[in-house]
Order: structure tokens, then C-alpha cells, then sequence
């Protein structure tokens, strides 16, 4: 039986202030099997590192520090989720 896939539901904030904390929400819907979403993010700079930020469940809210908005670059940021099935299915094929 195959398992709904969840979306990412996400609206951009609409204004973003340079030295200001930013904060995102995203949710994943349906959420069942859903086990966490992950937040990965950079200034457009490929120069710059990747930062990682993860909460369990299906709803989130992500802080990204006001350090991280310089108004230099703009900010690539992009969402993961997680769900049961997947990790049970990586164990598996680990596993053998």
C-alpha cells in the first residue's frame, strides 16, 4: 500500500530586515508519517556553509540568527521532510 506523500506547506515572510532575526514556518500536510522537518540554508554565496536546523513533527518554526542576515546575499533556504517509512526503509537496505 503506498503512503501519501506529504507537501511543504510554506508563505515567505514578506519583508526580512537585515541584523533581524527571521523566523520560518512550515508544516507538512497530510502529516502522518511524518517524523520531522529540516531547514537547510546559506547565503547566496557559494563560498558560504551550509547550516542545518531540524524539528520533530509535522509543524515547525525555524529561527535563523540575525548574523545570518547580512543583506549582502540573499538567503537560499529550502525544507526536508522526514517520514517513518523512509528511515525504516534505509535500515533495511543497511541492514542486509
Amino acid at each position: 500500500m503506498a503512503l501519501a506523500r506529504p507537501s511543504i506547506i510554506h508563505t515567505p515572510p514578506s519583508q526580512v530586515s537585515v541584523g533581524q532575526l527571521l523566523q520560518l514556518q512550515v508544516r507538512a500536510s497530510p502529516h502522518t508519517n511524518v517524523t520531522g522537518i529540516r531547514l537547510h540554508y546559506r547565503q547566496l554565496n557559494a563560498l558560504e556553509e551550509v547550516y542545518t536546523l531540524e524539528v520533530s513533527g509535522a509543524n515547525a518554526v525555524f529561527a535563523i540568527p540575525a548574523e545570518e542576515i547580512s543583506g549582502k546575499f540573499d538567503l537560499l533556504c529550502y525544507f526536508k521532510k522526514q517520514q517513518a517509512a523512509l528511515k525504516l526503509a534505509i535500515r533495511l537496505m543497511l541492514l542486509n
